[in-house]
């Protein structure tokens, strides 16, 4: 009985083994159109290429592992095609991934093509379906290093990005007419100094600083005339001092105090002549004491009392 259980066992990996060769011969047979080529080579190890519904499949060992051919380190490129086209090209020396990975899409239009030194990724470039500049930069142990650019379809230029020294320095972008659109500043990954906003016409939009991703500072915003729109106070991320914000005419709109990110102080609003508006008492976020406000002409209309928020006492002037 043990020996027929031996018998029946050996049977079915010898079944099993000559399946595996009939695949791998079906899988590259020279009627079939999706498959490995290499340049004056036939066939390469079976298990770096999967396709079960006809559509190529890259596993990672072509990336991570060391190519043999006849024993042989491989030197050369591998192709993966669909429908005759060419969609992925693979360069080898000495078995090692080493010059370009080229990726095309279905028209054969050039979309992607990385660069290794003996398996180690040091280059990237994407391109759109014009077959443009899309990006392009370095790497260094997978990560983005030193300067990367982006690029419109026109070819000029959208954004320079800098990832040296633990991304310190600064980003540029601009808008498709080539006219910077904002600068930023950065430090050990963070957001650090100076980030100034334009208007596509070059005047700034907007004037901001941070420390350690936090907004500190004062802040300013222009109106596309150049004419000041708003100034903003912060301490380490924190609403404080004094806020301003203008009409475009330059007289003031309104006027707040915070401390510790709430209203606190006064607090006032204008009409687009220049007349008050509105007079508010404010502590610790609640309305305290006194308000007005005021009609166009700059009479009073409307008088109210609060105590820690809560009105108590209204009056209205006719």
């Amino acid at each position: 009985m043990k020996n027929k259980m031996k018998c029946f066992a050996c049977v079915k990996v010898v079944y099993f083994l000559m399946s595996l060769i009939f695949a791998f011969n079906n899988c590259f047979s020279q009627d079939n159109k999706f498959g490995i080529d290499c340049e004056n080579v036939n066939a390469v190890n079976s298990n770096l290429f999967v396709h079960d519904d006809g559509t190529p499949f890259v596993l990672n060992e072509f990336y991570d592992s060391i190519i043999y051919l006849e024993g042989q380190k491989f030197n050369g490129t591998i192709k993966i095609c669909s429908e005759q086209n060419i969609q992925t090209l693979f360069s080898y020396r000495y078995g090692l991934l080493h010059g370009s990975v080229k990726t095309f899409d279905t028209t054969g239009v050039l979309r992607e093509c990385n660069y290794y030194d003996s398996s180690r990724f040091t280059y990237s470039e994407h391109y759109y379906e014009n077959g443009s500049i899309e990006r392009k930069g370095a790497y260094e142990k997978k990560n983005k290093s030193g300067v990367w650019i982006y690029y419109y379809p026109n070819l000029r230029i959208r954004t320079i990005e800098d990832y040296s020294n633990n991304i310190s320095g600064k980003w540029f972008y601009f808008f498709e007419n080539g006219q910077l659109l904002k600068i930023e500043e950065y430090l050990n990954s963070k957001k650090n100094g100076e980030f100034v906003h334009y208007y596509e016409n070059g005047t700034i939009s907007s004037v901001e600083y941070w420390k350690d991703n936090l907004k500190n500072g004062t802040w300013k915003y222009y109106f596309e005339n150049a004419q000041t729109w708003k100034v903003e106070n912060y301490v380490n991320g924190v609403e404080e001092g004094n806020w301003t914000e203008y009409y475009i005419n330059g007289n003031i709109k309104e006027q707040i105090q915070f401390k510790n990110e709430v209203f606190d102080g006064e607090r006032k609003e204008y009409y687009e002549n220049g007349i008050l508006k509105t007079y508010q008492n404010w502590g610790e976020g609640q309305k305290n004491g006194y308000c007005y406000y005021y009609n166009e002409k700059g009479k009073v209309i409307c008088e109210e009392q609060y105590r820690n928020g809560i009105l108590i006492n209204k009056k209205g002037h006719f």
